[in-house]
């Protein structure tokens, strides 16, 4: 991967219109890999599914049985 001048990875135009890449990203380290998304569309993917975060986290404590 190579770096501009100022230390940025540049990413080639396909991929950044695939990713809906606009102005501002976000890079996430999730667990084996990174994601890169758009500001916009990971804060609206955020708001929308905290909710289900919290009842995922939820099940995942008390496990199948709900025994933990």
């Amino acid at each position: 991967m190579d770096l501009d001048g100022q230390g940025r990875i540049r990413i080639p135009d396909r991929l950044s219109e695939y990713a809906g890449l606009r102005r501002e990203a976000y890079l996430l380290g999730v667990q084996d890999h990174a994601e890169l998304w758009d500001r916009e569309s990971w804060d609206n993917f955020v708001e929308t599914n905290t909710p289900t975060f919290d009842e995922l986290a939820t099940q995942a404590y008390q496990g199948p049985t709900g025994n933990r």
